[in-house]
């Protein structure tokens, strides 16, 4: 059975929603949620879609998974917002290696089946204590029945139950740092919530007097951190507690207590690669030094006094530029502007040196880097008050985190980039200052200048409900002997010149799996690829690049990889805690229960037009279930049903696609999808626990009709005769004969059958008749079905637009 081109319903559709459902994720839970580097711990996973786990993949090295059990059925389901459910359970060990990173650990589970979505895991530098309030609701409520930390430093894992104050005692000698740091909104790997997250920390002193306290910090946003010294000998009491009382539970958070040193920014921002960089710091009596290293684009320093490590880094930039410090002399471009702005309402004033037609990227790091200056940034001309440009925040279009949402929120947001075209030669003046006029020690700033590259970077980000998580569309699992078909999105770099064609390359995939990319112009949004594995691959996971390569190997292009995944959302987006990755994982699994093959058309899609395409699926011995069917990526202008059924016992349908009026004239290779039906409702919008494999991929092109139709408004009486004309414009040449059909009239008149256009003929005329109750008035939604002989098969189109009035019959 050739494609046909037919205007007909697919004979079964799914009844699943793709436009809104559960946004379930396989891992919705990871209990416990941290563990101290050097150690193993046993860890529950919790969520749906678990069965038969292979291997968990961290992002991070440091981490390894072993013993796993295998999945079990909890005895009782926990419901979460947005009908997410909590169903599964399996176990493993997580051991940490004494080297591990500290801090997030991203990671996906790799079962038999499935690559699931990603959760997080925490490690500490400290040793790991175990909240007390574990064992009993309202044991440290209060300071007078504190729980006494008997480990300095330390990482207590504590939960915050029916919004109950935690209190920790502490001894500290005269003189000697008392240094919290809370990890909460940041911990937390739950899909949905309010501000239960936002905690406060405050210490006090011996005599019950509080001695400071923190909500916020520039560090870590709503996450507090408090560094302070002990004014006498005593014990001290840590309290954490909710900034507003919210009674919802699963609110874990881990505080770290100790005598490390808590800055939260240093100056400068950054350096060169390899470079021995000399830090300020406040809180530091000298200043300190450290290797930036050769590679990479920054560096995480911790630090240290005394022999206590700080649990978070400072994050430093590390970029080419010669370090430039506040001066009055005109500084020479490229370069990095480092500075302070210390007092209230001051501004920094920079002279730089630049030519017309040059093209610089200005990008500030502030905030982004734990700084509390919310910089607002602008250029002029030397003698000009009028800027050439001026900024306080990053556009949406421009921001580095080009994988989120732009509801998604993250301090970095704030810190503005922009893209500077002198207009003339000489002196220009750069001016910073705080938008709110603020000023500190510690508003330190950076601002690269930097010249513009040609750059096209990659990035997974599924178009569903707020952002979340959805595996059948960002999560490459290929079965053995099998294909995979997704799309990887397509963020310009600012001030990207290039526009010319792009394909995509992969690196790092294993042996046995390769990735086609087709060609497409640089200013595609998207691009489909095709991911396939031999059958004699190993079923295995990889951590994989894909880059974007111009299609002339003269030009280079810039490309790198962004992913990422927000926890704390809302209806909406607005994710308070987003984890940002810069490669992708991929799985290879054991061979899918069937195979999906397309037939490719014989003829082309034509616009207003539709084509039938027969699809079959070639079924393992044994598996007879019902296999849903949809289209994941289609060229603009064309589209499907939302999804088709093969039903049980069944191996072939008809899947539909058709084209607007507006389709590209072009031809273009898709592919369709085939997926198993696991866990019902709950596996339909994400694809949780199911199997899917695609098709080979065909072309598919789109064309002009053979011909237009116009006509003239045209009236009829009621009781009496009219003719219809179709003027004929002819497109495409057809041999033969073509029957038309006139469509869109009202109740009560009738066309006298159909009509034919012979081959070179420019008119179509219908005879109407008018009933006496025939609706009075003017109807504009008349148009013509016409069957186009074309390769011994009848092309079917809708076109044209009539009008026809109704009028009363005469008396």
């Amino acid at each position: 059975m050739k494609g046909k081109l037919l205007l007909c319903t697919l004979p079964v559709f799914l009844a699943t929603n793709l436009l809104a459902g559960r946004p379930q994720r396989h891992i919705e839970e990871t209990m416990p949620r941290a563990a101290q580097r050097g150690t193993t711990v046993e860890v529950a996973i919790r969520g749906l879609g678990l069965a038969a786990p292979r291997e968990v993949v961290f992002y991070r090295g440091g981490i390894e998974a072993v013993d796993f059990t295998p999945m079990e059925k909890l005895e009782r389901v926990t419901n979460l917002a947005h009908g997410i459910q909590i169903a599964e359970e399996i176990r493993c060990k997580f051991k940490v290696a004494p080297d591990c990173p500290v801090g997030e650990h991203p990671f996906r589970i790799r079962t038999a089946t499935q690559l699931s979505t990603v959760g997080t895991f925490w490690v500490t530098p400290f040793p790991l204590v175990q909240e007390a309030e574990a064992e009993g609701y309202g044991k440290n409520d209060t300071p007078q029945t504190a729980e006494t930390l008997q480990t300095s430093p330390a990482t207590i894992y504590g939960k915050i139950a029916k919004g109950d104050p935690d209190n920790f005692r502490i001894t500290r000698k005269t003189g000697e740092r008392i240094s919290v740091e809370i990890d909460c909104v940041r911990l937390t790997d739950l899909a949905y919530g309010e501000g239960e997250f936002d905690l406060r920390a405050r210490v006090y002193s011996p005599d019950g007097k509080l001695l400071k306290e923190n909500d916020d910090s520039p560090l870590h946003r709503q996450d507090p951190i408090l560094t302070t010294l002990a004014p006498k000998d005593g014990d001290y009491t840590v309290e954490i507690s909710q900034s507003v009382y919210t009674p919802r539970g699963r609110v874990f958070y881990l505080a770290h207590i100790g005598k490390f040193p808590r800055p939260q920014t240093a100056f400068p921002l950054g350096g060169q690669p390899g470079e021995k960089l000399q830090l300020q710091v406040p809180g530091f009596a000298d200043k300190t030094t450290v290797r930036l290293p050769e590679i990479g684009e920054s560096y995480a320093w911790y630090p240290e006094a005394e022999g206590e490590q700080a649990p978070s880094p400072i994050s430093l930039r590390i970029a080419k530029l010669p370090n430039q410090f506040e001066n009055t002399q005109p500084i020479q471009l490229p370069a990095a502007l480092n500075g302070i702005i210390t007092k209230t309402r001051e501004k920094d004033i920079w002279k730089l040196q630049a030519n017309k037609g040059d093209r610089h990227q200005v990008q500030v790091f502030a905030r982004g880097l734990g700084s509390p200056l919310d910089a607002k940034i602008s250029i002029h001309e030397d003698g000009s008050d009028r800027p050439t440009i001026q900024a306080d925040q990053v556009s949406p279009g421009d921001s580095p985190y080009y994988s989120m949402s732009n509801q998604i929120r993250r301090k970095a947001l704030l810190d503005p980039i922009v893209l500077w075209e002198p207009k003339s030669d000489g002196t220009h003046i750069l001016e910073i200052t705080d938008v709110r006029g603020m000023g500190s020690p510690d508003s330190t700033y950076r601002i690269e200048i930097s010249k513009v590259r040609d750059a096209i970077h990659t990035y997974l980000s599924p178009r569903v409900i707020d952002s979340m998580q959805c595996p059948r569309l960002t999560s490459p699992t290929i079965s053995q002997g099998g294909r995979w078909t997704m799309s990887f999105l397509l963020k310009q770099g600012l001030g990207n010149e290039y526009s010319g064609d792009i394909r995509l390359e992969a690196e790092g995939l294993p042996k046995g799996v390769a990735m086609w990319s087709p060609t497409f112009p640089a200013n595609a949004r998207e691009i489909p690829v095709h991911f396939t594995a031999s059958k004699d691959t190993p079923q295995q996971s990889a951590i994989f690049e894909v880059h974007a390569v111009a299609a002339d190997a003269s030009t280079k292009l810039e490309s790198r990889c962004q992913e990422s995944f927000p926890y704390l959302s809302r209806s909406g987006g607005r994710a308070r805690h987003p984890v940002s990755v810069d490669s992708y994982i991929l799985a290879v699994t054991k061979p899918a229960p069937f195979s999906l093959t397309v037939e490719p058309p014989s003829i082309p899609l034509v616009r207003n037009g539709e084509l039938s395409l027969t699809v079959r699926a070639e079924r393992a011995e044994g598996f007879d279930e019902a296999i849903e069917v949809k289209s994941e990526w289609l060229p603009t202008g064309v589209s499907s049903a939302p999804a088709a059924l093969i039903p049980a016992g069944l191996s072939e349908i008809a899947f539909n696609l058709s084209a607007s009026g507006g389709a590209a004239l072009q031809t273009n290779q898709i592919s369709l999808i085939g997926t198993t039906l696991e866990y019902g409702e709950s596996g339909a919008y994400t694809g949780v626990g199911r199997t899917r494999v695609a098709s080979e991929f065909f072309p598919i092109e789109v064309v002009d009709p053979h011909f237009q139709l116009k006509s003239s408004p045209t009236a009829i009486r009621r009781g009496q005769t009219a003719q219809f004309v179709w003027q004929v414009e002819h497109l495409r040449k057809f041999e033969g004969k073509a029957c038309a059909t006139l469509l869109g009239l009202p109740k009560g008149v009738e066309a006298k059958g159909t009509a034919n256009l012979e081959s070179g003929s420019h008119q179509i005329a219908f005879e109407l008749m008018a009933k006496s109750d025939a609706l009075i008035g003017n109807y504009r939604e008349l148009t013509c079905e016409v069957s186009v002989p074309e390769g011994g098969q009848m092309v079917r189109q809708r076109i044209g637009k009539g009008i026809l009035r109704i009028d009363p019959a005469l008396n």
